[in-house]
C-alpha cells in the first residue's frame, strides 16, 4: 500500500510541522523521511505555496557529508552545464536520475538477502547501463553536428 503524502509545513523561523505526525520536526528528522522513501510535499505555512525543491536543495547543500563525496572539478563542471542549452542539460539530467536510480535498485537488491542471484543481477545492471550510456552517447553526438 502506498502512503500518501506527507504535507510539511515551513514558516519563517525556519520550524518543519508534519501535519502526518502533528508535530515539529528538525531537517535531521525531514532528511530521514526522505531517506526512508516517504511522499512527501513542503509548503509555506502562510501562504501555501511549494517549497519541496528549495528545502531539498538546501539539505543538499547543508549536507557536508553528502558534497565532500564529489570532487571540486565534478561540481565545477556541473556548474558548466550553463554553457549547454536547455535540451542537452535535460538530456544530462536524466542521465544522471537513470544512473542514480540504477545504483540505488542495485543496492537494495544486493542488501536484500531474499534477492535473486546477485551475480545475474549484476550481470542485466551492466547491460542497462551500457545501453543507457550508449543512448546518451549518441544523443550527445547530435549536437556536434
Amino acid at each position: 500500500m502506498e502512503e500518501r503524502e506527507r504535507i510539511i509545513k515551513k514558516y519563517s523561523s525556519r520550524r518543519l510541522y508534519d501535519t502526518f505526525d502533528s508535530e515539529y520536526i528538525a531537517f535531521k528528522e525531514l532528511q530521514n523521511l526522505i531517506a526512508k522513501g516517504i511522499p512527501l510535499k513542503i509548503v509555506d505555512a502562510k501562504t501555501n505555496e511549494d517549497l519541496t525543491r528549495s528545502v531539498i536543495v538546501s539539505l543538499v547543500l547543508e549536507n557536508t557529508d553528502l558534497v565532500s563525496q564529489f570532487s571540486n572539478d565534478f561540481l565545477m563542471k556541473i556548474i558548466c552545464l550553463y554553457k549547454y542549452n536547455e535540451e542537452q542539460r535535460e538530456m544530462f539530467g536524466s542521465y544522471i536520475q537513470k544512473s542514480l536510480d540504477a545504483f540505488i535498485d542495485a543496492n537494495t537488491k544486493f542488501l536484500n538477502p531474499l534477492s535473486s542471484d546477485a551475480m545475474d543481477y549484476l550481470s542485466d545492471l551492466t547491460k542497462e547501463h551500457q545501453k543507457l550510456t550508449e543512448k546518451f552517447v549518441s544523443e550527445l553526438l547530435k549536437f556536434s553536428k
